[in-house]
């Protein structure tokens, strides 16, 4: 859509798009990774709550729809890199310990971060300007200075 609206270059990166603009990408948000995190954290709240309305909506899930939910929630953890599993009574491990949901959508957030700027890294192209960031040891100048040293190229 960004490409037909010429907002976008076709051969642009796509991963730089949902980088933040202080870590050099455009800073648009990612509605597939909000998706992810929000389904993730509404199943793991659902898991480990301890309302007893909570916990009728976690026996009718386990009961009517053998745990649907839940086995979604391991996939998308999955997709990730993350390592999660379901237990005997409904609750979810991930990373082998009992998390909160906000912790396991920050983690969702902090990986899918990581897998984008690794991708960026591996392109020809793309990935000159974290070359010269870190040879110039960008992260410690000025913002001017680093204006002027990426002109410079």
């Amino acid at each position: 859509i960004m490409n037909m609206a010429r907002c976008l270059h076709p051969r642009s990166a796509i991963e730089r798009l949902y980088i933040s603009r202080d870590e050099g990408g455009r800073g648009l948000l990612n509605v597939t990774e909000m998706h992810d995190r929000i389904s993730v954290g509404l199943a793991m709240y659902t898991c480990n709550s301890d309302s007893k309305f909570m916990e009728s909506v976690k026996e009718h899930e386990l009961a009517k729809w053998s745990g649907t939910r839940l086995k979604d929630c391991i996939t998308t953890l999955e997709r990730y890199g993350i390592e999660a599993t379901i237990m005997e009574g409904g609750s979810i491990l991930v990373n082998g310990e009992n998390m909160k949901a906000k912790k396991v959508c920050g983690l969702i957030r902090k990986t899918a971060k990581a897998n984008r700027i690794e991708a960026l890294r591996r392109k020809d192209v793309h990935g000159q300007f974290w070359e010269v960031i870190e040879t110039k040891n960008a992260s410690n100048l000025g913002k001017a200075e680093v204006r002027f040293e990426l002109r410079t190229l």
